[in-house]
């Protein structure tokens, strides 16, 4: 029995480190992860490599990891929204330290945005929290996922107006907001420029699966004190595309059949 023991011990201390790196959902390094729960980094370095091999963690990028996709199998209840959800949170938090901006992740529920993802430094300064609800034709993410609506469901939804004006800006009146979806949808991008809060402005992209509609978004914005620049919209764009693009490139290795 006493020869078994270290296996067993080796054994706890591996899943004491997948319980950590899926907590942690892939903000923190592997080092500073086994720091907190008091493991060597060399050991936690051999442990990651094994789990990885055998697909329980998946590495993301710059030494960060999250749940892989022998482990999804394993929970059978994930969605597709679940997955990006995992995955998009450590990209979206690197993109939001880089653009010193509040990055989020929504999709398109019962006609309003689902606010899932909320990464920032500053995110306490702007009014979204991760669960709530906003209405879809006044936000960026909402705009986007509205103009990619099969066209029954978005005439349905336009059809339904008209709208509350939040703002001085906010399009109230279908006809307008079935022009702008036709422009969002040829750009492939939508902007809330002070549609919600007056001084407050968003910039978004889709996230499409191949041949399908955006199922969900990911928008950068600041909080109103120090509203987005023409220059920093532009710059936020390119990024947003790279990480939606990373995004699917990862979603893809749960998805797809092994």
């Amino acid at each position: 029995m006493k020869r078994g023991t270290p296996s067993i011990v080796s054994l706890i201390r591996a899943m004491d480190m997948l319980e950590a790196i899926i907590q942690d959902e892939g903000r923190s390094s592997l080092s500073a992860i086994a720091r907190k729960i008091q493991i060597p980094t060399a050991t936690a370095h051999r442990q990651v490599k094994s789990l990885q091999k055998a697909g329980f963690l998946t590495s993301i990028r710059n030494g960060k990891y999250v749940i892989g996709p022998r482990m999804i199998k394993c929970i059978k209840s994930l969605t597709l929204i679940d997955v990006i959800k995992m995955v998009a949170i450590p990209i979206l938090s690197e993109l939001a330290g880089k653009l010193d901006c509040i990055v989020h992740l929504g999709t398109l529920d019962d006609d309003m945005i689902t606010y899932l993802v909320k990464e920032g430094s500053n995110s306490d300064g702007l009014f979204t929290k991760r669960g709530m609800q906003l209405e879809a034709y006044c936000s960026a993410m909402g705009k986007v996922l509205l103009a990619d609506l099969p066209e029954k469901n978005r005439e349905l939804y336009i059809s339904s107006g008209p709208f509350p004006a939040l703002t001085e800006k906010t399009i109230t009146s279908g006809e307008d907001l079935r022009a702008q979806l036709r422009t969002v949808r040829s750009q492939g991008y939508a902007i809330d420029d002070g549609e919600i809060v007056g001084d407050l402005r968003c910039i978004a992209v889709g996230i499409r699966l191949p041949g399908e509609p955006a199922c969900a978004a990911i928008s950068v914005s600041r909080t109103s004190s120090a509203s987005l620049t023409d220059h920093e919209i532009s710059t936020a764009l390119n990024k947003l595309r790279i990480s939606a693009d990373l995004i699917l490139d990862l979603v893809s290795q749960y998805t797809c059949p092994s």
